[in-house]
């Protein structure tokens, strides 16, 4: 269980001559504080010098936060795949404020409150704003959004 990725092992002796091994592997599922792996429960993972882990996502917060990050991911991304979004990275600050930052280009400040009010908020505006013309979303409002468009 001291290998990179092992969750757990299991050794049994089969009679006479036979020894069965077990062994559950703990999946990555986002890169933490560019240091890390993460598994679906927020639980650090050795990080493999040979893993690939350019297309997880990127998870950022304070040190004692990890697991509510990756709740917090769970959640959002649960959310905006309904509307085929995908989060490519997810940031917490020491203030608790949370940004995240969309495959197509697109950056959520969503600040620290009414958090789900706010992601509803982003799918209503993913349905009807032009995605290759949006920069940032700003949802730190009580019931509107600031928009930043890419220059021409």
């Amino acid at each position: 269980e001291q290998l990179a990725l092992i969750k757990s092992v299991q050794v049994k002796k089969v009679w006479p001559d036979t020894l069965l091994v077990k062994f559950k592997e703990d999946i990555p599922v986002a890169v933490w504080n560019s240091e890390a792996l993460l598994n679906p429960i927020g639980e650090e993972l050795l990080l493999p010098s040979s893993f690939d882990q350019s297309k997880l996502p990127k998870l950022s917060g304070p040190e004692q936060m990890t697991e509510q990050v990756m709740r917090q991911f769970q959640r959002f991304q649960s959310r905006l795949s309904s509307v085929g979004a995908v989060m490519v990275s997810l940031n917490m600050n020491a203030v608790g404020s949370w940004k995240i930052e969309l495959e197509n280009g697109w950056t959520i400040r969503l600040g620290r409150q009414q958090l789900e009010q706010r992601v509803e908020r982003l799918i209503e505006l993913l349905k009807i704003l032009p995605q290759e013309k949006v920069a940032v979303v700003d949802l730190r409002y009580g019931k509107g959004a600031a928009i930043k468009w890419l220059s021409a």
